[in-house]
């Protein structure tokens, strides 16, 4: 089973559970001694307390805490439990969320905030079919959520596969659920070019972001556990 966490980062402007997340971080996440208000208004350390706090929720099912995690890094920064080989995770940030997947089998997590018009760089690094499908989405609004799909599913590929983006981006081609519509939830997968693994895809719509997980294999792939504040 790879299981799936999302934390709020405004959960944090509630001092008492910013106080919370703080006793039971690690000392590498754990702020420094900021005034409340001047950790509020320092964003690297919202959201290494993020961090903390949804990666604290995963690895306490597994019987260990994040301070007591030892966290070593791949080629291109996918993080590895250095003492549980047996269980993978991956993060994901963007704007107020902090996002995690974890389980058994290598997996991979992307979450954006659907802001902008990107057809520029889906031309450049998505395939010709892909593109395409942005620009025949009936309005603007459309074709940039549709990108951001595109973007989350090849995220969340790249980093279970623990490489950079490189040709994988342009070379392997995602035909979401519901192109151009608002259908989020159901099941891809996809073979590698040995034909040998599958990997398996869930999306996720949460309120005006995309968001994916990719697993090697483990079609188990749950819905988004919520970690509310105190």
């Amino acid at each position: 089973m790879v299981k799936v966490y999302l934390y709020d980062l405004h959960n944090l402007k509630n001092e008492g559970e910013y106080l919370y997340r703080k006793e039971r971080a690690s000392e590498k996440r754990r702020p420094a001694s900021f005034v409340y208000n001047e950790f509020l208004k320092n964003n690297k350390a919202v959201v290494n307390l993020g961090v903390s706090a949804v990666l604290d929720e995963a690895f306490k099912e597994f019987g260990f805490r994040e301070k007591d995690a030892v966290i070593i890094y791949g080629k291109y920064g996918k993080p590895i439990l250095k003492d549980y080989p047996g269980i993978h995770f991956n993060l994901s940030h963007s704007g107020q969320y902090v996002m995690c997947a974890v389980g058994g089998v290598p997996v991979g997590v992307d979450i954006q905030e659907n802001i902008g018009n990107k057809s520029s760089v889906a031309k450049r690094f998505f395939s010709r079919n892909e593109y395409e499908r942005i620009l025949s989405c009936p309005d603007e609004a459309s074709a940039n959520t549709l990108f951001y799909r595109y973007w989350t599913l090849k995220e969340s590929y790249v980093k279970t596969l623990g490489t950079g983006i490189g040709d994988v981006f342009g070379k392997t081609e995602f035909v979401p659920a519901g192109v151009c519509d608002n259908v989020y939830g159901e099941y891809m997968t996809i073979a590698d070019g040995s034909g040998n693994n599958r990997y398996i895809f869930r999306e996720y719509s949460v309120c005006g972001y995309s968001a994916a997980v990719c697993s090697a294999g483990d079609s188990n792939i749950t819905d988004i556990k919520l970690i509310g504040g105190i």
